[in-house]
């Protein structure tokens, strides 16, 4: 039985000032020493960089979908979030990324077995992981990179997303209608998926306040569905153009495995890596003999809003 090693760190999620120092981009990358850095903190440089092995992803979306919408809009939602980071341009040209949709699977677990895997997006309630460990209460959802915590090669991602926390909707481009304390209005399930996929090919954090990945946003903020320029720079550096994106032909470690949950109860006993979460931005670093780890990354879109970011939309209006 391999045994178990995780170091925990936290940090806050509500922070919405800039960095300081004199980065040439806004966008952070995930490392093997690092997650998702958050508000005024640094880009992590230590360690290698966390990156898929081919630019050709899949992912499958949990067949029983979510309670607040009809499969084919979550369907939808999550398709076009992929997409918005695969249809970008560098210079003209497109980016060396291609996703591509599985059929549905039947898996809510944040797992890596190397017997088979998948790259399952999935809503979950109760907002904890297989094996009975919360995730943060406050976050819609959390994305899980495995990865070989020696090369930074992922090997799988898992897209968590927090059923409690809906109603979700697909909204207007102008965001989502305001609700009450009570009855809160919907979030914006495109955004927050948005924001997630940049997780999953290994992009941390931006200090650019307009960015998809910027830490945090209000609930009726739709604005993250779209890529700004510090996005768009983050993609085309971590996929360049010049790949042959029309032969593209996804795999998986071990072998696509559709039905997870077909495989037997998780494994809880310390001999598999299982992610930790509490209430902040949280990552756990596992690294068992065969090297292959996990950083577990809080999607940080809060629920206060961002007063100078409405204040200066309200001015452009």
């Amino acid at each position: 039985m391999v045994s178990r090693r995780i170091a925990l760190t936290l940090a806050g999620v509500f922070v919405a000032v800039a960095f300081g120092g004199s980065r040439a981009s806004a966008f952070c990358r995930m490392t093997t020493q690092g997650g998702a850095q958050v508000g005024s903190q640094a880009c992590v440089e230590r360690g290698e960089f966390l990156e898929w092995p081919t630019s050709c992803l899949a992912y499958a979306i949990d067949e029983r979908g979510s309670v607040w919408m009809d499969f084919a809009d979550v369907e939808r939602a999550v398709d076009t979030a992929f997409a918005t980071w695969s249809s970008q341009t560098c210079n003209g040209e497109p980016v060396d990324l291609s996703f591509q949709a599985y059929q549905s699977s039947t898996c809510q677990r944040a797992e890596f077995r190397s017997s088979g895997n998948v790259n399952t997006v999935a809503f979950r309630d109760p907002w904890e992981d297989q094996c009975g460990n919360d995730y943060a209460v406050n976050a819609f959802a959390v994305t899980v990179v495995w990865h070989d915590t020696s090369t930074g090669r992922i090997l799988d991602a898992d897209m968590m997303i927090n059923e409690r926390l809906g109603p979700y909707a697909i909204c207007p481009d102008s965001g989502c209608p305001r609700g009450t304390p009570a009855d809160p209005g919907p979030a914006d399930l495109q955004s927050i998926v948005t924001h997630e996929a940049g997780h999953f090919i290994g992009i941390g954090h931006s200090d650019d306040e307009e960015a998809t990945m910027f830490p945090s946003s209000s609930r009726v903020d739709a604005s993250k569905r779209d890529l700004a320029d510090d996005d768009i720079a983050a993609v085309c550096t971590i996929f360049p153009p010049g790949g042959n994106r029309s032969q593209c032909e996804p795999s998986t470690v071990g072998g696509l495995d559709l039905d997870c949950e077909d495989d037997g109860p998780p494994d809880c006993d310390g001999s598999t890596p299982v992610p930790s979460s509490s209430n902040g931005c949280s990552t756990s670093n596992v690294g068992p003999a065969d090297q292959t780890g996990t950083w577990l990354v809080v999607l940080l879109v809060s629920l206060t809003a961002l007063w100078r970011r409405r204040m200066r939309r309200a001015a452009r209006r």
